[in-house]
Formats: structure tokens, sequence, C-alpha cells
């Protein structure tokens, strides 16, 4: 996992909410737009959460930051589905 505002870098399980801990994965669902298919919605079922993650290996010239920032919709799906982003992007959102 790598954060998109200050690049630091850890290894992190990819089946486990980092909310809550939560590693059944079929409360961990995944969801994706087709218009940002490198763009993911990994959500918690059990604490509401989610975090976007974006995919290099399906868009390489992707920026993280920017991605963030242009996938805005997928916030408001995952709001609209009351889902809580777990730590703010750079605009606070």
């Amino acid at each position: 996992m790598i954060c998109a505002l200050c690049a630091t870098e850890w290894v992190y399980r990819r089946i486990l909410c980092p909310g809550c801990g939560e590693g059944d994965v079929h409360k961990l669902p995944i969801y994706t737009a087709e218009e940002f298919k490198h763009v993911r919605v990994e959500a918690c079922d059990s604490c509401r959460s989610y975090i976007k993650t974006v995919d290099l290996t399906m868009e390489g010239r992707a920026i993280p930051v920017v991605d963030e920032l242009m996938t805005i919709p997928l916030n408001l799906w995952a709001a609209e589905h009351n889902y809580s982003k777990i730590h703010p992007n750079i605009l606070g959102i």
C-alpha cells in the first residue's frame, strides 16, 4: 500500500479492512465504475468504511493523487450507500 499524499509505503494484506481489521472476504466488497476501470472502492460492510485504490498495473500512467480527485463520483456513490471514507483526500473529501 502506498499513501497518495505522502508516498509512505507499507505491506498490507489485500483481504483486510484497514479501518477495523475485518478479514472476511464476504464483508469486503469491491466496487468499480466503467469510467474508471483502474480505480476501485474497497469497502467494508462491518464498519461501513472504504478506501479508494488506484491499480497501477491496469493504468501505469495513473497519478494516484490526481486519480483520487478525478474519481470523486465514486466518493459520492459510496456516501449514497452509507460508506464513510477512512481518511480524506487533499481536498478534505
